[in-house]
């Protein structure tokens, strides 16, 4: 395993061993904030929708926001698209709830909830910028 990777990172102060702790505290300050933006939203197919995760992508001034769907029956590529509507709006909501200078970048997926792990699944990571799943 790399010396460098992120759990490591965690244990060293020196080369930004806080991170880790501060950026799992974003990453639940995002989530508390967009589960009520997301459920405020008129969209018939974003209320199709379940917030599942929030994630550095891969950094904390990037997130990776997955979304589940509710029932089978979604177009998965619509719902991605309806939320990507929205994004400058749930990000200005993300602001306001948030105690950080800046804001992060929010990036949106819609994942496969038969899936064991979405992550490794949707193509679409390699367009957030996540070479490695495993590292998020």
């Amino acid at each position: 395993m790399d010396r460098a990777s992120w759990s490591d990172m965690s244990h060293d102060r020196s080369r930004g061993g806080g991170r880790h702790h501060k950026d799992l505290q974003l990453c639940r300050q995002v989530f508390d904030a967009l589960s009520y933006a997301l459920a405020d939203l008129d969209d018939p197919l974003v209320a199709d929708l379940a917030l599942a995760s929030v994630v550095p992508a891969p950094t904390a001034a990037r997130m990776l926001v997955t979304l589940t769907p509710t029932t089978e029956a979604i177009d998965q590529d619509a719902a991605l698209e309806a939320v990507q509507r929205f994004a400058d709006d749930l990000r200005a909501d993300v602001a306001a709830e948030i105690t950080r200078r800046r804001v992060p970048e929010l990036v949106f997926r819609v994942a496969d909830p038969r899936l064991a792990d979405p992550r490794l699944a949707d193509p679409r990571l390699a367009d957030a910028g996540v070479s490695d799943p495993s590292k998020l």
